[in-house]
């Protein structure tokens, strides 16, 4: 007897549903999300740990490099590869994967790795334009090894680092993708002059020149806070900034001589919404921001230093063109010996700007006396038209800060930081806890010049806030 096997099933020919994967972890969009959360150990481990997690750890490790080291030893390998098992086409191959994945690259010279490990004399050949001579069996692509860098950040303040060097190293960097360029702490080599040191000139045409005439490039963040007082850096800069006057969004200046060619050569810079420069003195400073008002730009954050001088000048000129920048929202000052805002000038400040989120109001003190701080009436008029739309707020202070704060508290309901800047350490911090309790929210940073007196400032602050909200665990 033949044995009847089981009825089959036809298969059904109409519409069926996908098979849908069960394991979440295999959805290119989750695991990716998962891995955004590993630090850059953790990517690194995570990439081993099976070929389909490989890729995409590795994209995020490489996407945001905090340091040029990582970068440095790809040239290593480059070097000694005749003992890889690899050849030099696909070791160049992988290379250029990796390079592509790279978003943003941020080098801070003083923290950086590379002088602890053998990645010094890559550094060396880069920036003396020789990395040709150092892995001469290697042709790199001529297309840039970082082909989609987004933001390139420099931090060159280490004493072994040669101006000139620096320049030619990061111009091995640039690429029309770049969007976002930082470079703090290019400096010539101190010369003493009569007890009198200055830095040696900054030959910057070469790479300013770079910057004037690659095809396709559009900046639209450029931070120069290069040198201390070379005019030479900004005629050579000035053309730079007209070839990406439309494109640029934001642009700060360590050197008080861009503020002359802003008023003569370079107010086509209208498309800003964010500018950090220096001036001399506060007349310079009211022309300036006059000169700025009359461009028009849509200006939303304005950060303006102003260095100390033996001359004091009354700041109303300043508050009157300030108010002529309607659009802003961030304000940050830095004036010597500033102390009166009267209720006037606040008033009129807030209608001008009906969206302030964030005011500081400090005072440059490098080489002078700090002064003696806001007075209490300028303190009154700024809570009364400023607490209901400030999230962060600085403030000078003299030493007796609860001599000079309002007599009545004011509550700042959206407010998420306060800064303090006090010539010295706060002379009653028990009254300041008890103060700032019934002004800032609960979650709102207190921090200040003096961080680790503000820090336990802060934490007491912390203290009888929770106490006052009834929580019992302290």
């Amino acid at each position: 007897m033949v044995k009847k096997g089981r009825p089959k099933y036809e298969p059904d020919y109409g519409e069926s549903e996908p098979v849908r994967e069960t394991n979440p972890l295999r959805l290119p969009e989750i695991l990716n999300r998962v891995l955004e959360f590993a630090d850059p150990d953790g990517k690194a481990t995570l990439a081993r740990v099976s070929r389909r997690w490989s890729e995409p750890a590795l994209k995020l490790l490489w996407r945001d490099l905090p340091d040029l080291d990582p970068l440095l030893k790809i040239f290593a390998l480059l070097k000694n590869i005749r003992n890889s098992r690899m050849s030099p086409a696909e070791k160049l191959e992988r290379i250029k994967t990796y390079g592509a994945w790279v978003r943003s690259l941020r080098f801070d010279a003083f923290n950086s790795s590379i002088w602890q490990s053998n990645t010094a004399e890559v550094y060396r050949a880069l920036s003396s334009g020789k990395l040709h001579q150092y892995i001469p069996m290697v042709s790199l692509p001529a297309t840039g090894l970082l082909p989609n860098l987004h933001t390139l950040e420099w931090r060159a303040d280490e004493c072994r680092m040669v101006a000139e060097a620096t320049l030619k190293a990061v111009s091995f960097f640039l690429h029309p993708s770049l969007k976002h360029l930082s470079l703090s702490g290019v400096f010539g080599r101190v010369m003493e002059l009569a007890y009198n040191p200055r830095y040696s000139r900054v030959e910057c045409g070469p790479f300013f020149h770079t910057l004037t005439k690659m095809d396709g490039l559009k900046l639209e963040r450029l931070n120069l806070k290069m040198g201390e007082s070379t005019g030479a850096l900004v005629d050579e800069a000035i053309p730079c900034l007209r070839r990406h006057q439309d494109t640029l969004v934001h642009f700060s200046a360590w050197t008080p001589e861009f503020v002359s060619h802003f008023e003569t050569e370079i107010w086509g810079l209208s498309n800003l919404r964010s500018l950090e420069v220096i001036v001399d003195t506060l007349p310079k400073a009211i022309g300036f921001i006059d000169g700025l008002a009359d461009a028009r730009p849509e200006l939303e954050a304005l950060n303006l230093s102003v260095l100390p001088s033996w001359g004091r000048y009354e700041p109303q000129g300043l508050w009157n063109a300030l108010k002529r920048l309607r659009n802003v929202t961030k304000l940050h000052l830095e004036v010597p010996g500033i102390q009166a805002l009267q209720e006037e000038d606040a008033r009129s400040m807030r209608e001008a700007w009906p969206s302030l989120a964030s005011l500081y109001i400090l005072s440059n003190y490098k080489w002078s006396n700090m002064g003696p701080g806001l007075s209490r009436d300028s303190l009154t008029a700024i809570s009364r038209h400023f607490s209901g739309t400030l999230k962060t707020l600085g403030l000078h202070f003299g030493p007796n800060i609860r001599s000079s704060v309002p007599i009545s508290p004011v509550r700042f309901e959206k407010l998420e930081t306060l800064y303090i800047q006090t010539w010295s350490t706060p002379n009653d911090p028990e009254d300041l806890v008890r103060y700032f309790a019934q002004i800032v929210p609960h979650e709102a940073i207190l921090e200040g010049n003096w961080p680790s007196e503000w820090r336990n400032i802060a934490q007491r602050l912390e203290q009888e806030q929770a106490r006052a909200n009834g929580d019992e665990s302290l």
